[in-house]
């Protein structure tokens, strides 16, 4: 409990209020959330009861709902604030409960005010006003995110909740402001029209705990622990220069000063705390800002917008990158977070410095030998800048630095990723610009000059967060937009489309930033061209293909699923894909592409049938239960005596029955087991303790089903596909680092030149093969979202064609291992497919005079099955 005198902190305005008069009492979870459900009369099983960890109620309320032994206390003040108790340690509890307490005391303020009419209507929408209609409106679905309100829809209860909920960050977790409320840009203007309202510092004071501290933690860390480094750097350099010698830290800075690593050279200076050895690392910081200036200079730039190394932007850098110097020179590790800031800042400019060639040789071989093997990057060198001071900037956000040196550097680095970007923008756009006029992407009308613009800025963001693009992207940036290509000709069939000219053109302009689409990919869009390209394609895939093709993923999968309960109940052969349920199924689909009043019907069956359903078994039940008689009844002792002694023993004595039924037991020793479940049950559920575990025992089950349908199933479905994707981009960005490795930069021998072309050479096909299995065949299997559809429909329809593939196989593999392959018997099991294919393909191998027959798992991720009978 929470006792707080109640004349502390005496109100402005006059008068002791609610929240000068309340106290807060800390009670279990599930107690809170008993009285939280019944006082503001929420029906139903309660999987979500919102505003669960505190709430403001008259005494007498209070004493209707719980028995004050349940809740630990003598006796109750008039009006009490019952906080859930946090299941945290016993360090961590007080200042939780503290922080709940708080947001109670602004609650019963706030709320007698209300009930007072000095914050009435008039009042609350000047204020709503104050704060503006739009950024209130996020405020509300935020609250309503956080499970804050019961009436979304009542200002004054929004309004309410807002000023207790942002008091509450503000105090105990106010680097959470902006996470919650990114639209509240002066929050110290919030903070002073509330200040009109309620004496916060006076209720935080009430409000404070037993044993809690003495101020928030927020107040009391009010600042970064460590300014700019220099108190932890101290000790940490003096403990430096007792452990090391002074001349191997300086013969080590001169070294890496030599090879350009001004940023290494000015932490190890600094490590050594002299006058001479701070001079020189300013004078390294000087130089690396010089390099960072001239690393972000355009190409063809105004001498007007220059800087020099001298110059303000210079100087900017400097002061950014003198605490981040002090802070990693007084850390533990050579690479600390600040450390590693510096050193992509010195990789931006080293990018700049060293300029890029690409070593290819397959291009070269395939261009008819027109392309340079050992080609410049100019392209690629700007976009790595700006990506290097991207990923420096966002890991800087970490850095424990003090808030002026954090305002410094805010304000550099958005000024230098800014320029970068812009400078990749003045070297993408017209390239890209250009070959979209040369395809025949051209705008017509200011839509459509609007979406290319559009699709332009996609396409840049692509580039500067992935560091490349590629046909996928491009096609997926076009198919986004509202710029369309034209009907497919015989020309553009035989000499490809816009898409593939345009993935030509720019894998030759945007060199080592684009990459030309693979085989397979280009393919496919000559197949969709010709599906969806042409009139007559376009007529023949949406009113043939289409409908016909979902009818029968539609019945299989239910064929799938209904063979499997078909299995369990007798009657492992269910007929529904007929011909009969595909013409209706391919006939429902159609008329849901084709016909605007077909799709409203369906629609509106769809909604009155899910309607009807709720209506039946949660509306009538749940105004049933919400009428005041039945309420009454529900709450009433005689229906709790029964409740405790006949219903809920008999719930669990029925399934005992059954239980023993099916196990073989006659059905008088059914009954008598039975029996005794109803017994112990009711003795059980008759008792104190019984009482409190089984309303633990509802809680904790209640509150598990709404998690799991909140939080659990969701996650799940969601952590699959993130696995899934960043699984695919890990491979992609393996590659890209491999590709990266393999340029050439200036300052590397000749042999490095012939040893990264042997190597790229068979790096081609390797990253060729990689790409394909992974995108095509590897994550369809091991995606639980994918697998259903693409592996289960696929192994069926790939079954019935085994035959064939095996007999086309076997001539071709003739030649390879003798004429003994000739006979169906003899036929490899061959495969490149994925697991579809390996789930039909066997493999027999012979130990001695006996066969042993090896059943290919159906889990395989590549399939890769090269196995025969010898």
């Amino acid at each position: 409990m929470v006792d707080t005198p109640s004349d502390d902190g005496a109100e402005r305005r006059g008068g002791p209020t609610q929240a000068a008069t309340a106290r807060a009492v800390v009670a279990d979870a599930r107690l809170v959330r008993r009285v939280v459900k019944r006082y503001r009369g929420i029906t139903g099983m309660g999987l979500q009861v919102p505003h669960g960890h505190v709430i403001v109620l008259p005494r007498a309320a209070l004493e209707g709902l719980v028995r004050l032994e349940d809740l630990g206390v003598a006796e109750l003040p008039e009006s009490v604030i019952l906080v859930a108790r946090p299941d945290l340690p016993e360090l961590d509890r007080a200042p939780a409960v503290w922080r709940a307490a708080f947001h109670g005391h602004v609650h019963a303020e706030l709320e007698s005010r209300v009930r007072s009419g000095a914050l009435g209507s008039a009042e609350l929408k000047a204020k709503i006003d104050q704060i503006g209609q739009t950024e209130f409106d996020e405020i509300r679905a935020v609250l309503e995110g956080e499970h804050l309100l019961f009436s979304p829809g009542d200002d004054a209860e929004a309004y309410i909740e807002f000023a207790a909920f942002f008091l509450e960050l503000r105090h105990f977790a106010a680097q959470d402001l902006a996470k919650y409320f990114p639209t509240l840009e002066d929050t110290a203007r919030v903070e002073a029209a509330l200040a009109l309202e309620l004496d916060a510092a006076a209720l935080l004071a009430r409000s404070r705990p037993a044993g809690a501290p003495p101020a928030p933690r927020d107040e009391r860390d009010g600042e970064p622990r460590r300014q700019s480094g220099r108190v932890l750097a101290g000790d940490a350099r003096a403990a430096a220069q007792a452990g090391a010698r002074v001349g191997v830290l300086r013969a080590l800075a001169e070294r890496v000063r030599s090879d350009g690593n001004h940023a290494r050279a000015a932490i190890l200076q600094l490590q050594l705390d002299t006058p001479e050895a701070r001079a020189g690392a300013t004078a390294d910081l000087s130089t690396l800002a010089a390099r960072l200036v001239a690393a972000l200079r355009p190409e063809h730039d105004d001498p007007a917008e220059q800087a020099g190394p001298a110059g303000p932007i210079a100087a900017e850098w400097e002061r950014t990158l003198a605490p981040l110097a002090e802070r990693a020179a007084g850390a533990w590790s050579p690479r600390s977070l600040e450390a590693r800031v510096l050193f992509d800042l010195q990789k931006a400019c080293v990018e700049h410095e060293r300029e890029r060639r690409a070593v290819d040789v397959i291009t070269w071989v395939t261009s008819g030998f027109r392309r340079r093997i050992v080609r410049p990057l100019p392209m690629a060198t700007r976009v790595r800048i700006a990506r290097r001071l991207h990923h420096a900037f966002v890991t800087s956000h970490r850095a424990e630095i003090g808030a002026g040196d954090r305002r410094d550097l805010e304000t550099t680095f958005r000024s230098a990723v800014s320029r970068a970007r812009t400078n990749v923008e003045r070297s993408v756009l017209p390239v890209l610009t250009a070959v979209l006029d040369e395809v025949g992407l051209r705008p017509s009308n200011v839509p459509e000059e609007v979406a290319r613009e559009k699709l332009c800025a996609e396409i840049l963001d692509q580039i500067l967060e992935r560091g490349f693009l590629g046909l996928s992207e491009l096609r997926d940036a076009l198919s986004r937009s509202n710029l369309k290509m034209g009907n497919l000709t015989l020309a553009a069939l035989t000499g490809g489309d816009a898409l593939l000219r345009a993935d030509r053109q720019l894998s030759l302009r945007l060199d080592g930033v684009y990459r030309p689409g693979e085989v397979y990919l280009r393919g496919l869009q000559k197949a969709s061209g010709v599906a969806f390209g042409t009139s007559l394609g376009r007529k023949i895939t949406l009113h043939a293909v289409i409908p016909l093709l979902a009818a029968f993923v539609f019945l299989e999968a239910l064929q799938h699923l209904a063979h499997g309960i078909g299995k369990k109940v007798g009657h492992p052969h269910v007929p529904i894909r007929t011909t009969l349920s595909m013409a209706v199924v391919a006939l429902i689909v159609y008329g849901l592409l084709h016909s605007l009043p077909f799709r409203r019907a369906a629609l509106g069956a769809l909604s009155s049938a899910g309607s009807a359903v709720r209506t039946v078994f949660v509306g009538i039940p749940s105004w049933v239960l919400s009428r005041p008689v039945v309420k009454a009844f529900l709450r009433s002792a005689p229906f709790a005596l029964f409740s405790r002694l006949v219903l809920k023993p008999l719930v669990l004595g029925a399934p005992g029955f059954l239980f023993a039924r099916r196990h073989g037991l006659a059905a008088p020793g059914s009954a008598a087991a039975a029996g005794g479940v109803f017994v112990v049950a009711a003795l059980f559920f008759g008792t104190p303790f019984g009482a409190r575990m089984e309303e633990s025992a509802s809680d904790l089950v209640l509150r598990g089903i709404g998690n799991l349908r909140r939080h659990v199933i969701p996650g799940l479905v969601a952590l699959a596909l993130d696995v899934s994707r960043r699984a695919v981009e890990r491979v992609e960005r393996g590659i890209y680092t491999v590709d990266e490795w393999l340029t050439f930069r200036d300052g590397q021998g000749t042999l490095a030149v012939v040893m990264k072309g042997a190597f790229g050479l068979v790096w081609f096909f390797v990253t060729y093969l990689v790409r394909v299995y992974v995108n095509l065949l590897i994550e369809p299997q091991v995606n639980p979202i994918k697998h259903f559809p693409v592996v289960t429909v696929s192994h069926k329809i790939l079954l019935p064609m085994a035959p064939t593939l095996l007999e086309a196989m076997r001539t071709p593999l003739v030649p390879l291992r003798g004429p003994s392959w000739r006979t169906p018997s003899r036929a490899p099991r061959c495969s490149c497919c994925p697991a579809s294919s390996a789930s039909w393909c066997g493999s027999s191998t012979r130990t001695g005079s006996s066969t042993h027959t090896i059943a290919p798992s159906r889990s395989s991720l590549f399939g890769l099955a090269i196995t025969a009978r010898r």
